[in-house]
């Protein structure tokens, strides 16, 4: 950690403190040891491991204590604070920007359900959270971007935007993902983030999701789902089962494998909801949406489970009408 209380209760730097003085978490208020050296950025440590009940700032490495400083820096400090204790959720984000952005730096793989409690948290107190991951972590080809499960639950919904740095050049990036070209994979726009003001036009300037691209996974795509889907050996495969029962061969027909922008918040693959949801309909079965979709609930800023499933039912039947209207032209 960055930050310590003094013996006078005062929030001091460990860059400006003293092996001389005592210091505190301003957590746990238990004692900690100033660490510092030649080759060892200045930060405050737990005497004891187990002292406090916040893990994650005892696991932070060099390069995390010097991404949250360059942000801290890059903010010019104001209403920018480091290790902000939010005692109503138990929380210490990264990097607070008041009055509702946070900065959660994520270098090493998490579970994606640890991510999903984290964001969840900030949420329930009105915060927008922005996770940043090493630069490095991300598979860039051409114009594209390819994100792994750790990554895609780590993108920010309403921008549909990842921040990342780069370690190398000692930059901040955010990506803003504008079109979805195959599964998890998106075409973006790099932008470099100088200032506490680039970060205030990015976070105003809100993506449209309704406006985004549609994208249909290609055969190919839909082979290798498929073949997944055999692989788990059972016949009560969701997706193979709902295929039988409708009659349908294992080459999908145009209906089905449509990536829809609202996918972002949805965990069910495209074709296993959209096979399910296609029998339902068929057969007049009842459904219920929240477990068909699985809605990624640490997402939902600024809309709510209703609207995503309301509305990504809406496009996915607008688009059927359309390929019915075309297949009774042909």
């Amino acid at each position: 950690m960055l930050y310590a209380k003094n013996e006078n209760n005062e929030l001091i730097h460990a860059s400006k403190a003293s092996k001389n003085e005592r210091y505190f978490c301003t957590c746990c208020s238990k004692p900690v040891l100033l660490k510092q050296g030649q080759y060892k950025r200045a930060h405050f440590a737990h005497e004891v491991l187990h002292d406090c009940f916040n893990f994650s700032i005892k696991k932070e490495s060099s390069a995390h204590l010097f991404c949250k400083q360059h942000i801290y820096q890059l903010v010019n400090e104001g209403d920018c604070h480091l290790e902000y204790y939010m005692h109503e959720i138990e929380q210490i984000p990264d990097v607070f920007l008041r009055p509702n952005i946070i900065f959660e730096i994520q270098l090493s793989v998490i579970s994606t359900e640890m991510i999903y409690m984290r964001t969840k948290g900030f949420h329930a107190l009105g915060h927008r959270v922005f996770w940043i991951v090493d630069h490095s972590s991300l598979k860039f080809k051409s114009q594209t971007v390819k994100l792994n499960a750790f990554q895609h639950a780590m993108i920010e919904p309403n921008l549909l935007c990842l921040f990342c740095f780069d370690f190398k050049q000692n930059v901040l990036y955010a990506l803003l993902l504008t079109e979805c070209v195959k599964l998890n994979t998106y075409r973006y726009q790099k932008v470099e983030i100088q200032s506490k003001s680039d970060i205030l036009n990015l976070v105003s300037d809100m993506a449209n999701l309704y406006q985004k691209n549609i994208y249909r996974l290609s055969p190919r795509e839909k082979q290798k789902y498929i073949k997944q889907c055999k692989q788990k050996r059972s016949v009560l495969e969701p997706t193979l089962s709902a295929l039988y029962q409708m009659r349908m061969s294992h080459d999908l027909p145009e209906m089905i494998g449509i990536v829809l922008p609202l996918q972002i918040y949805i965990r069910t693959h495209p074709i296993a909801w959209q096979t399910q949801l296609l029998k339902a309909l068929k057969f007049n079965e009842k459904i219920d949406y929240r477990k068909l979709l699985q809605i990624q609930s640490h997402m939902l800023y600024g809309i709510t489970e209703e609207e995503v499933i309301n509305n990504l039912l809406k496009s996915y039947f607008g688009i059927l009408k359309e390929i019915r209207a075309n297949m009774l032209e042909k």
